[in-house]
């Protein structure tokens, strides 16, 4: 048996995706085509993944097959069990939540469905967020915040330095509000921001046009401004999801130009 791997690895070549692992070493590189294509379908549930046949497949010894699905397994993806061996689990098993089995959703489910429920996510936490920040975030805290506003000013339409700006602007949010709970949902939060921003590429609207909605955000926090920071945020989240609805719609109408062209030749 060859495990079904093509799927995953076309995901991988593709430079708009996400990246979800660290790339570096070969652990990372097992962990993140076999997750991808786990959630992706191409490998099923209640599918035995062989640890020989890994290893031969991908050129990696058994202890480094054993250590990429001991860390799935962390994710809810894979099970060990004695005399049968390491099977794939159900999707309602998997910890969807987890940053990388979130962007390897973003890769896998239906790209209206995945948006969708990726800004309802937004929408139950960074307002509430906000609102909490306005009422409890430090001297500290609010200099830390208008130093990552700052910083996105200044980064312009550089879109590296502009994303680094924003994730630290939205922590700086979270971090705010002093509750560990909250705090142990930074990960999955930081990480649909991150994808909320890459499925806006490209966004014919640019970067910089944001920011005065971000600074709606960051004046309600300073002025212990509760609802208005919970509003602001709204907006800023409601804008986005227009970013990236846009940003889909653009490539969807590109892709038959694309292939007509393609046809011509």
């Amino acid at each position: 048996m060859t495990i079904g791997l093509g799927r995953a690895m076309a995901y991988a070549t593709n430079p708009q995706d996400v990246p979800v692992a660290d790339q570096r070493g070969l652990v990372g590189h097992l962990v993140t085509t076999l997750g991808q294509a786990i959630v992706g379908g191409a490998i099923a549930p209640g599918q035995t993944l062989p640890e020989a046949e890994l290893g031969q497949q991908f050129g990696v010894s058994r202890t480094v097959v054993r250590e990429a699905a001991r860390i799935l397994s962390s994710k809810g993806l894979l099970e060990a069990r004695a005399r049968t061996g390491t099977r794939v689990r159900a999707p309602e098993a998997w910890h969807l939540l987890d940053p990388a089995v979130l962007a390897w959703q973003s890769r896998s489910a239906p790209r209206d469905r995945f948006v969708r429920e990726l800004f309802e996510l937004r929408r139950m936490i960074e307002p509430e967020a906000a609102a909490f920040a306005a009422t409890r975030a430090s001297a500290a805290g609010l200099a830390a915040l208008a130093a990552t506003y700052d910083d996105m000013l200044r980064a312009g339409e550089h879109q590296p330095a502009f994303f680094d700006a924003d994730r630290r602007f939205h922590r700086a949010i979270l971090r705010s509000v002093g509750n560990s709970l909250v705090q142990a949902l930074a990960g999955a939060v930081e990480q649909a921001l991150e994808l909320s921003l890459r499925l806006s590429l490209p966004s014919p609207r640019g970067q910089q046009r944001s920011m005065p909605l971000h600074a709606a955000v960051l004046k309600a926090i300073r002025s212990r401004d509760a609802e208005g920071a919970r509003a602001a945020m709204r907006d800023l989240i409601d804008d986005a999801e227009q970013d990236v609805r846009q940003a889909l719609g653009a490539r969807r109408d590109a892709a038959p130009a694309a292939d007509a062209s393609g046809d011509e030749r």
